[in-house]
């Protein structure tokens, strides 16, 4: 029978450290993948959860429904109570789309996500009544301001 010698004992070892080291690492990327997989997924389950809000908001509420019609006409036509409601429901539009844009900006939405995503918010935002925006405007920071009004072309 043979007997390993010192420095073949340390050589095998050593091998078996690297393969180990390996495949800890291949583990640890397949980790991070899968935890940025379920935060992408989460912030898309937000963003659609935050849409169900607004519509069960309009849906249980005829009069809220009533002031974002007559808001498309003008803020002329509401009373500053009803702007105020409108102002509040329009903001948690735009907070939404804060939100999209802050997860693109630390890297947790890919950009085919990303893409998607402001499309719809841009198509969604023309249709609004601009005053949903520009009154709320005070609220979110220079470079999502700037981003929005890149983007958006009010009819």
């Amino acid at each position: 029978m043979r007997r390993l010698s010192l420095e073949s004992a340390v050589s095998l070892a050593q091998v078996v450290s690297a393969f180990v080291m390996v495949f800890t690492l291949l583990y640890a990327v397949s980790e991070w993948k899968r935890t940025v997989d379920y935060t992408t997924q989460d912030l898309e389950n937000y963003l659609g959860q935050r849409f169900l809000e607004m519509d069960l908001l309009l849906a249980e509420s005829d009069k809220l429904a009533d002031i974002v019609l007559r808001a498309g006409s003008g803020p002329k036509n509401l009373t500053p109570p009803e702007r105020a409601r409108f102002l509040a429901y329009e903001n948690i539009f735009y907070n939404t789309w804060n939100a999209l844009y802050d997860a693109r900006e630390s890297g947790l939405i890919g950009p085919r996500q990303f893409g998607l995503w402001e499309e719809f918010f841009t198509a969604e935002a023309a249709r609004r009544p601009k005053f949903g925006w520009t009154d709320n405007i005070h609220q979110y920071t220079p470079p999502f301001i700037e981003y929005l009004n890149s983007r958006v072309k009010w009819q």
